[in-house]
């Protein structure tokens, strides 16, 4: 059951983040292509949400909140995947 979740979560923001890219979503939020190519092995979550700020008029108010939730996710991520990966090998 765990595995569907896991499989979401780790290919859902890429898969929106190449939709986005085909409609040109993120032509307005990025002036070069470098950043959402970064962004969509880095930090997917951050970057879907920093695309959706800049579409809402910038990164300001309740947009902030969303873009510092979306880097912390994207942090727990790594994090998580080597906390898990340390315990394997030490058990």
């Amino acid at each position: 059951m765990c595995c569907p979740f896991l499989l979401i979560a780790f290919f859902g923001p890429r898969i929106t983040l190449v939709f986005l890219w085909l409609t040109n979503y993120l032509a307005g939020a990025f002036q070069t292509a470098l950043w959402p190519l970064i962004g969509f092995f880095i930090m997917p979550y951050t970057t879907l949400a920093y695309a959706v700020a800049m579409h809402n008029g910038g990164v300001v108010g309740i947009w902030v909140i969303l873009v510092i939730v979306a880097a912390i996710a994207d942090l727990g991520v790594h994090g998580g995947g080597a906390h898990s990966q340390r315990r394997r090998f030490a058990d």
